[in-house]
């Protein structure tokens, strides 16, 4: 296996005072992790300006599965903005990570994509 294993964060239990954080490594991985520093951003649900940049953040309610669904940013920009998005929930067994695709000046597809390393 040479080089970084690789892993990924996943939430849950998210309030207004904390959540519940897991690293999450490739489903063909079987050795237990070591401890790891993970640092995090909590932003509020808003919108906001932080360091010069504008920003707008928010969590859906919508249910994402295998196939692309678009998230509409709610209003039009004028370039591409930045997108950064994870999963904030645990539905089934399997390892998953968000894939996004089609980003343009007023929405972005998503989905959620199983990891297949093992199967």
């Amino acid at each position: 296996m040479g080089g970084e294993a690789f892993l990924s964060t996943r939430q849950q239990t998210i309030t207004t005072d904390s959540f519940q954080m897991a690293l999450e490594p490739e489903e063909l991985v079987e050795t237990q992790q070591g401890v790891e520093t993970v640092g995090y951003v909590a932003i509020d649900g808003g919108t906001g300006t932080w360091n010069g940049i504008n920003f707008r953040a928010r969590m859906t309610f919508a249910s994402y599965r295998e196939l692309f669904q678009p998230i509409n940013f709610g209003q039009t920009h004028a370039a591409i903005p930045s997108f950064i998005a994870s999963i904030a929930s645990y539905n089934g067994a399997d390892n998953s990570h968000l894939r996004f695709d089609n980003a343009d000046l007023n929405s972005v597809d998503v989905k959620i994509e199983e990891d297949t390393t093992r199967n």
